[in-house]
């Protein structure tokens, strides 16, 4: 155990020294035979066909990150065998974790027969509303507009909906004394109690959830609740039925558009309920955030580019009709300022 250990520590090692020479570092992609990283959107080879000690190595480090995070009651995994076995079972694995002082978002998984890792930095700073790239007199707007509702946040992978999410989170947490409930696969940003009272909960180590942990939820007198994303019918259902009751639902959904985020919220229903679900959903939505970042290679960063969304009378009327109609929440997002994002 010790040594595994040892030759665990050595990758870690190896990863901290990256970040500290190229702080531009986004993501690292390891395999057992091959360590990528991205920077500035590019994939660039730093090890491949690495040797058997180095192959150990980084056996040993992806055994400690799925026995870290695997529920109490799995049976701890001792083999590159049974990490694989494990692996096809649940298709992958997805997990957080410090490391000095950076933290990481991950994902385990197996492709030919070979063990892949994914690690995306996360930044340990929650970012105000400005710094993100938003126009907060809007952003303020949606978040005051009432104490209970659904507001949604989409967008594609990586495109910045946690970090998002965690700025939202945090205005509540200085602003109100509220009891913040998350729920998340993995928890990414760790909240700080200000104002608010904060509870974190992770799917695998802490509920084995989302549907069960969001049931739970709603008898620990939450004031908000955050849902990492709202992935099937059961989850959707036990959200909206939250947002009834009285509490503030923030959640994230993969889309590309606002539009395309009310279509798929609504699609996750069965189509005889439709016209129902629509009369609730535009009840009790807020709003909507649709983003994705863009490389900008004359500041060689990442950029936000938004559309947002804040639920008016227009724009619940236009929700409860014919979805070819919900072209006019263009001209809705329009007369409220907000940018229209391209396609």
């Amino acid at each position: 155990m010790l040594i595994q250990q040892q030759k665990s520590n050595l990758i870690k090692q190896q990863i901290v020294n990256l970040l500290n020479q190229k702080p531009s570092i986004t993501d690292f992609i390891l395999s057992e035979n091959s360590l990528h990283i991205v920077e500035n959107n590019n994939v660039i080879p730093i090890q491949q066909n690495i040797d058997q000690n180095i192959k150990e190595c980084l056996i040993d480090f992806f055994l400690e990150l799925a026995n870290n995070y695997i529920s109490s009651y799995e049976h701890e995994i001792k083999s590159e065998i049974k990490l694989k076995n494990y692996l096809k079972r649940i298709s992958s694995l997805n997990f957080s974790f410090g490391l000095d002082n950076y933290r990481f978002r991950g994902n385990l998984f197996v492709a030919s027969n070979i063990i892949h890792c994914v690690l995306r930095i996360i930044s340990s700073d929650i970012k105000s509303f400005e710094e993100l790239g938003f126009n907060r007199t809007q952003m303020i707007s949606l978040l005051n507009s009432k104490s209970h509702g659904l507001i949604l946040i989409s967008g594609v992978t990586g495109s910045g909906k946690s970090t998002t999410a965690a700025s939202i989170l945090d205005y509540y947490n200085k602003t109100r004394k509220y009891h913040i409930i998350t729920i998340e696969d993995p928890v990414e940003y760790k909240l700080v109690e200000k104002q608010s009272k904060i509870t974190q909960r992770e799917v695998g180590s802490d509920t084995v959830n989302f549907k069960q942990a969001l049931k739970d939820s709603l008898r620990q007198k939450p004031h908000v609740l955050f849902i990492g994303e709202v992935r099937d019918l059961e989850v959707a259902e036990i959200l909206l039925h939250a947002t009834l009751t009285g509490h503030l639902v923030i959640t994230t959904i993969h889309a590309s558009s606002v539009i395309q985020s009310i279509n798929r919220f609504i699609g996750l229903f069965p189509a005889s309920q439709e016209e129902v679900i629509k009369r609730t959903f535009a009840h009790v939505l807020l709003g909507c955030i649709n983003q994705r970042l863009e490389y900008v290679p004359t500041s060689n960063k990442m950029q936000l580019k938004y559309e947002m969304l804040i639920v008016d009378d227009t724009a619940r009327v236009i929700i409860q009709q014919d979805k070819r109609m919900y072209g006019q929440l263009k001209d809705v997002m329009r007369r409220q300022g907000s940018p229209i994002l391209e396609y």
